[in-house]
C-alpha cells in the first residue's frame, strides 16, 4: 500500500495541477499513467516483484472494491468541463468575467 500511497499522492499534486490548467494531449497523460503503472507494478529500479493488481482494479472507484487510480486524460476532460460549466453558468469570479467580456461579448 506504500507504494499506491507514493503514486496517488505524486499523481495527485503535479499532474492534477496541469490538467485543471490546460489541456493535455493524450500521448502526454497516456505517458504519465504508464509510468504510474510501471511503478507500482516494480517495473523500475526497485525492483521487487511483479504486478500484485491488473489495472482494471486499479481504475475502479473505492466503493466499488478498487483502488481509485484515475486515467489522467478523463480527468483531464473532467477538470476542463468544469471549467466550461462556470463559463456557461455565468458563475461570478474575476477570470469568467474576463472571458465573458474578451471572448464571449467582445
Amino acid at each position: 500500500m506504500g507504494r499506491l500511497q507514493l503514486a496517488l499522492s505524486v499523481h495527485g499534486s503535479m499532474h492534477v495541477y496541469w490538467a485543471s490548467v490546460c489541456i493535455l494531449p493524450a500521448g502526454i497523460c497516456h505517458d504519465i499513467d504508464q509510468l504510474i503503472c510501471d511503478f507500482l507494478w516494480c517495473q523500475g529500479e526497485m525492483k521487487r516483484g511483479g504486478a500484485k493488481v491488473c489495472w482494471d482494479d486499479l481504475s475502479l472507484p473505492k466503493k466499488e472494491g478498487g483502488l481509485g487510480v484515475r486515467k489522467l486524460e478523463k480527468f483531464n476532460v473532467a477538470l476542463m468541463s468544469f471549467h466550461v460549466w462556470k463559463i456557461l453558468t455565468h458563475k461570478e469570479t474575476l477570470w469568467v468575467r474576463w472571458i465573458h467580456f474578451i471572448q464571449v461579448e467582445g
